[in-house]
């Protein structure tokens, strides 16, 4: 079980999509009880090290964060996001959708975090639906 201030965190690699192999990343999704955060980079190669690029991302921002682990295929993280251009600057990425590669080690944890983003996903959603219903609270206050 996973408590709510637990820092859970999932490495990817996603490989090379090119002919050149030149797009492949690597990085870590993490959550935190304030935000995620996905921190990624290129894969480095003989010549080129990249630098590390982190892109946070609100609960808000957050559409979905699904597991999918088939039988004797790579397990992936698949997150999508309401803002595509969040995610534009990352190869792979597709209108607002990233699937990530999970290493061996992060397995567990990505079931895990599944759980965690869906719980606070629905925090953001009762926030907004305690806004509304306080707007509309107002509205039929006034004369």
């Amino acid at each position: 079980m996973v408590s709510l201030f637990d820092e859970i965190s999932v490495e990817f690699e996603n490989p090379a999509g090119d002919a050149l192999g030149h797009d492949g990343i690597e990085g870590r999704f993490v959550c935190t009880p304030d935000e995620a955060l996905l921190h990624w980079k290129r894969q480095d190669r003989a010549f080129r090290k990249s630098e590390a690029t982190t892109i946070p991302l609100d609960y808000g921002d957050l559409e979905s964060v699904t597991y999918e682990a088939p039988w004797w295929r790579a397990k992936r993280l698949i997150l999508k996001v309401r803002k595509p251009e969040l995610l534009s600057a990352i190869p792979g990425a597709e209108l607002g959708c990233l699937a990530m590669f999970v290493t061996k080690p992060s397995r567990e944890n990505a079931a895990k975090i599944t759980e965690f983003v869906d719980y606070k996903l629905s925090e953001v959603y009762m926030a907004g639906s305690v806004r509304r219903l306080d707007a509309t609270k107002g509205q039929e206050e006034m004369p």
